[in-house]
């Protein structure tokens, strides 16, 4: 399904349509901790963030905890302002 998409662009689509599905929220976590990746999975992209990365992880006022890479955090920071876009117009 996304062969020839390039890998941020993939990126980019995975995390817009998590906003708009619900699954990421729109509004701004209470609180957020950068460090060395925790081998947890990535609430961006889905994929393990590793040692070698850097992680962000971000609190809500339920409670809720949602790590990222950090550049799955800054395209979710940047796409969760952004007016809802149809399915077909995610890129």
């Amino acid at each position: 399904m996304h062969e020839g998409i390039p890998f941020q662009e993939r990126i980019r689509w995975r995390i817009t349509s998590r906003i708009r599905d619900g699954v990421l929220p729109r509004h701004s976590p209470d609180g957020v901790l950068t460090g060395r990746g925790s081998g947890r999975i990535c609430d961006g992209c889905g994929e393990r963030i590793t040692g070698a990365d850097a992680e962000v992880d971000a609190t809500f006022p339920d409670s809720t905890l949602l790590c990222f890479h950090r550049s799955c955090y800054v395209q979710w920071n940047a796409r969760r302002v952004q007016p809802s876009v149809p399915a077909d117009r995610l890129t």
